[in-house]
């Protein structure tokens, strides 16, 4: 069975839009179908998901969107969650149905994530498949960002009353249960708030300096207080029929209906420009404006390994120390040697081979079924050093080029004596049976002049 490994996983971009809002989050499942299958949830996937929330949860999805199954996983490292099938004996479908595709979604608080699972999931009943590796994550939506001042705690020891008549109260028309009103003084701190929601009338107690300690925590003397009103999600500028001027234990009734402005969190007018394309590198969720200043995304670099000989390019940003890589990923016994172009080799008994390194080619021997193997988290620039003679070279490009085109484009068409793959495919100046270079792959270029320094990257 072919295998995909994600090596430092978490967090690939996500190729649908992203949005900050309130998500739409799939229930943890209830039930018993009476039939199930198990998908075990290794460690090294677990701590992958890299949840925050104290109830965060992996939910399983038919086809159609149906939850088929849920597992909570915070606070554990490792676990087990039954994918259930449908009832035979219902007439609606209640389960996954036999050799249906199996998709996942993580629930972390109010953050809603596609997980793409290292090993595919189809349903069979009472089978068993482990994902033994991380999980990629794709953001669908998060809670928007909260500008909402908090109600105010504490007693500075002087106050004012702001006395909150009928009319003033029905003025507000507020619809959530918990919406208060505060009081904020010239610099934006809050020194007052009262809950205005299932009362008539009410009293907001405006707090001033405490003038015995060094810190300013209230309002001074003869200081303008504006007001807000959090309604839920809502934020409301108040302006109040009577003006509000702080003096210790004066009272200011407000007889008459307030007026409100829809605030926001952006500016004056809330707009804030940035690049709002989710797809993009430069993505900025906060973003209301399109500037123009988006940058495509470009996925990573995935490697396609088959049994036997491959010639890999390493497409990671930094070095990354062989032994441990191996070990990490669980490949230990996966390799039965992998040597650089200078002779340097891995092997499970001995290794002079220390790193591997951005830009070069590996010759890997694949003792195991063919797999994916990915090098990074995303895509990276990397400029590979040819020296005279001999090098192996990872192409690092995103997408596959033509051979003979790129090196005429980049004067290179008498630069190299030979290129070659692993299968024995070559390109020459005089005949070639290489058509394309593939990104990932590694190939074999004998440079005929003095060393220099490739990209693949336009």
């Amino acid at each position: 069975m072919k295998k995909t490994l994600s090596i430092v996983s978490l967090f690939l971009l996500s190729l649908t839009t992203v949005s900050a809002q309130v998500c739409d989050l799939p229930s943890a499942f209830e039930g018993n179908t009476g039939a199930n299958m198990t998908v075990m949830l290794t460690p090294g996937f677990v701590s992958s998901l890299n949840v925050s929330a104290s109830d965060a949860y992996l939910v399983a999805l038919s086809a159609d969107g149906s939850v088929v199954g849920s597992e909570v996983v915070a606070g554990i490292t490792q676990t087990a969650l039954s994918v259930w099938g449908d009832d035979s004996s219902t007439d609606e479908t209640d389960g996954a149905l036999a050799g249906e595709a199996i998709s996942f979604q993580l629930v972390d608080g109010g953050v809603l994530s596609d997980v793409t699972m290292p090993t595919p999931v189809s349903f069979t009943t009472n089978n068993m498949v482990p994902q033994l590796s991380a999980a990629s994550l794709s953001l669908i939506c998060e809670p928007a960002p909260s500008c909402s001042p908090s109600a105010f705690e504490g007693n500075t020891g002087a106050n004012m009353t702001v006395m909150l008549t009928p009319g003033f109260i029905s003025s507000l028309n507020v619809s959530a249960s918990d919406a208060y009103l505060v009081a904020l003084s010239a610099d934006g701190s809050v020194v007052g708030s009262e809950v205005v929601a299932g009362i008539s009338q009410s009293a907001l107690s405006v707090w001033g300096d405490d003038s015995s300690t060094d810190e300013t925590d209230g309002a001074l003397a003869g200081e303008a207080i504006s007001f807000q009103l959090v309604d839920g999600e809502l934020l409301f500028d108040v302006t109040m029929p009577t003006p509000v001027t702080y003096s210790t234990n004066n009272m200011v009734p407000q007889l008459a209906a307030a007026v409100l402005t829809e605030a926001s969190c952006g500016g004056d007018d809330g707009d804030v420009s940035g690049c709002t394309d989710a797809t993009a590198d430069n993505y900025n969720m906060d973003a209301t404006d399109d500037d123009g200043s988006c940058n495509p995304s470009v996925l990573p670099i995935t490697s396609n390994l088959n049994s036997g000989w491959n010639m890999i390019g390493f497409t990671g940003s930094e070095p990354k120390n062989v032994e441990a890589f191996l070990n990490e990923n669980s490949l230990s016994e996966t390799f039965l040697i992998i040597k650089d172009v200078s002779g340097s080799f891995w092997t499970p008994d001995a290794s002079i081979l220390e790193n591997f390194v951005p830009g070069r080619g590996y010759l890997m021997f694949n003792n195991e079924s063919p797999f994916s193997i990915t090098f990074s988290d995303s895509y990276h620039t990397i400029s590979s050093n040819l020296n005279s003679g001999w090098n192996m070279i990872g192409f690092t490009g995103s997408e596959p080029k033509n051979v003979e085109e790129f090196l005429n484009e980049n004067s290179l068409s008498e630069t190299f004596l030979i290129i070659k793959d692993v299968s024995g495919s070559f390109w020459t100046p005089d005949a070639s049976i290489l058509e394309k270079f593939v990104p990932g792959r590694g190939y074999l270029m004998f440079n005929n002049e003095s060393p220099f320094t490739i990209s693949f990257t336009d």
